[in-house]
């Protein structure tokens, strides 16, 4: 996989707004434990976006009837297949983050897979008709065990069935965000001179589509029911209706003479890449006729891949100083050239069981310093 490395930004006066490269950004315990207690508030704070439908009370039932009903809305949607509660320090702080740059005017609802709970996905989304008919099935946990955990293949089907039903952006709770993507991203959706808003990786992608047919899949911001979302949609339920298993994809009806030269197969060790990337493929299966290639030409707002915030991870390897070490310059170039921090998934999981404690520990990773700048000091990256 191609990474790109950056030069170092040396320490002058345009950065002092920013986390200064040359400063003491540690963090204090004050500090520590005002961002805990941020962490344990998640309806009330005036100054933060409210995560909805965690806290029942008499009025949930009318609130959640009147919420079904709203298209476009300025929410974010998110899933956790256990529930919120079981939600890791790590991502419960990115998910602050969110919070704190998008303000009281925006929503957030962190779906489920818990059964009976009212955030559970099948509580907003109708089966078979907003969910593929294998969703949550036997077979589905049983095939789907080989690639991946399951629960990345539920959140695939939840995130396109909420967006063309209800528009909205979706973001992986693994996405620290830095700016608020209101203005040039969701102003441009609802006013419908756009469909769509995120970001390309040229890696899975090709020279026929301008390499932005690799529409991913971890930021997603779109109005409801457009025609893109809508054809996006099909073809990924297309392939999930009929096939539990994702190693089928290549020889799936509704890919028949589909391009998958973007999506390599490991020979030696069998591992496809369109089998885990289901949701990338049917993007392009989507764009691939000439109606498609209109759409993707002339309705989407891109941006590219934030490789800045993987520039220090060879992949496969996990050797990121941005998570091994403080490094005072990285966090100055994340807020200077992104709008958004993506982890991998690869760097989720060496992070993902950290305490509080020890991801707010500036002796040993960067983590403290972006979440203090972004929660307390309302430092902000790059505008959209």
């Amino acid at each position: 996989m191609k990474i790109k490395r950056y030069f170092s930004i040396i320490c002058i006066p345009v950065y002092v707004f920013l986390i200064s490269a040359c400063g003491n950004d540690k963090a204090s315990e004050a500090e520590k434990n005002e961002i805990r207690a941020l962490l344990n508030d998640t309806s009330t704070n005036p100054k933060l976006a409210k995560i909805e439908f965690l806290i029942i009370d008499e009025n949930t039932e009318a609130e959640l009837a009147r919420t079904k009903k709203e298209k476009d809305q300025k929410v974010i949607w998110t899933f956790w297949d256990q529930g919120y509660a079981k939600i890791s320090d790590f991502y419960r702080l990115n998910i602050l983050s969110w919070r704190a740059v998008l303000g009281p005017d925006w929503k957030i609802r962190v779906l489920n897979n818990v059964p009976g709970d009212i955030l559970n996905a099948t509580a907003w989304l109708e089966p078979e008709k907003d969910l593929p008919k294998t969703y949550d099935t036997k077979a589905f946990w049983k095939d789907t065990q080989k690639i991946a955990h399951p629960a990345v293949f539920l959140s695939d089907m939840v995130r396109i069935g909420l967006l063309k039903k209800y528009g909205g952006i979706w973001m992986d709770a693994s996405n620290i965000l830095l700016s608020n993507p209101d203005k040039n991203c969701w102003e441009k959706l609802t006013n419908h001179s756009k469909m769509l808003c995120g970001y390309y990786n040229e890696v899975w992608s090709s020279k026929k589509f301008d390499f932005k047919s690799g529409f991913e899949n971890w930021f997603i911001a779109s109005n409801a029911e457009n025609e893109l979302i809508t054809r996006w949609f099909n073809k990924f339920k297309g392939f999930w209706d009929v096939h539990s298993n994702p190693e089928e994809i290549r020889n799936a009806a509704v890919f028949k003479g589909l391009d998958f030269s973007g999506f390599p197969k490991d020979q030696r060790s069998g591992w496809d890449w369109a089998a885990y990337l289901t949701q990338h493929v049917a993007f392009l299966a989507a764009v691939s006729d000439d109606r498609g290639l209109e759409l993707l030409k002339t309705q989407i707002i891109w941006k590219s891949d934030p490789q800045e915030a993987r520039a220090y991870m060879e992949w496969p390897k996990i050797d990121n100083p941005f998570l091994d070490s403080y490094d005072p310059t990285f966090v100055t170039r994340l807020f200077s050239q992104q709008s958004i921090v993506k982890f991998t998934n690869l760097e989720s999981k060496k992070v993902r069981g950290w305490s509080f404690d020890e991801i707010m520990d500036s002796k040993k990773n960067s983590l403290a310093p972006v979440y203090i700048a972004i929660i307390l000091k309302g430092q902000r990256g790059v505008p959209w």
